[in-house]
């Protein structure tokens, strides 16, 4: 199992009842604002900087494909309510007619291999749905199959999800379709509610960036 505490060198705070989704204090209020500012800061000055890259994503997808550039999903968000996450397209129907079967466009291989797929959550950052940094939002398929199987898995939910976080730094990134896995990442999920700080937060997205300089395989 993955060990935060050795990990981070910090204990991990215990609490009882895997489906309860404690409330917040005055103190995790006041933090929640202050968190809500900086995304809303942060996330404004991104959107600015990268609307030119925006601009030829959405041109090159639509030339490519000849289909909408962005494609949504819902999520599971804070408090479990449900929300549409954006995407940039990076796959059209094999057969071209629609079916189920995907294939990855020349555009979309680009996209996935610099991250830049999930760009658009900017958009989510900026509505409210997400926050920069935080646990990262499941198809509502996984959420719903491991609720009732790891303890304090619906604590995620305390917090808005993220663009980016705690257990994606720590090597817990992608599908999440093991029992083992998942259990790791609600872990590092729970750390990171429990011990957030603005501090926490830079080196997060600090990470996020020195990873992003290596492309996916």
């Amino acid at each position: 199992m993955f060990d935060v505490a050795a990990r981070l060198g910090k204990p991990i705070i215990s609490a009882d009842g895997a489906a309860m989704i404690p409330p917040q204090g005055p103190c995790a209020a006041a933090s929640s604002l202050a968190k809500r500012a900086f995304d809303l800061t942060f996330a404004g000055l991104v959107l600015l900087l990268f609307c030119p890259l925006f601009v030829a994503i959405v041109l090159a997808v639509r030339l490519e494909t000849g289909e909408a550039a962005l494609v949504t999903q819902n999520r599971t968000g804070y408090r479990g309510r449900v929300f549409t996450l954006f995407r940039f397209r990076t796959s059209v129907a094999a057969d071209g007619m629609g079916g189920s079967a995907l294939r990855e466009t020349l555009v979309g291989r680009l996209l996935l291999a610099l991250s830049l797929d999930e760009l658009p959550q900017i958009w989510n950052v900026l509505k409210g749905d997400m926050s920069l940094v935080g646990p990262r939002p499941h198809e509502i398929a996984d959420d719903a199959a491991f609720v009732g199987r790891i303890d304090r898995f619906a604590e995620r939910f305390r917090v808005r999800p993220g663009l980016t976080g705690l257990a994606q730094v720590s090597g817990l990134r992608g599908e999440a379709n093991a029992l083992e896995l998942m259990r790791d990442r609600i872990a590092v999920d729970n750390f990171y509610i429990e011990n957030w700080s603005f501090g926490l937060d830079l080196t997060i997205l600090g990470r996020t960036a020195m990873a992003l300089r290596e492309p996916r395989t």
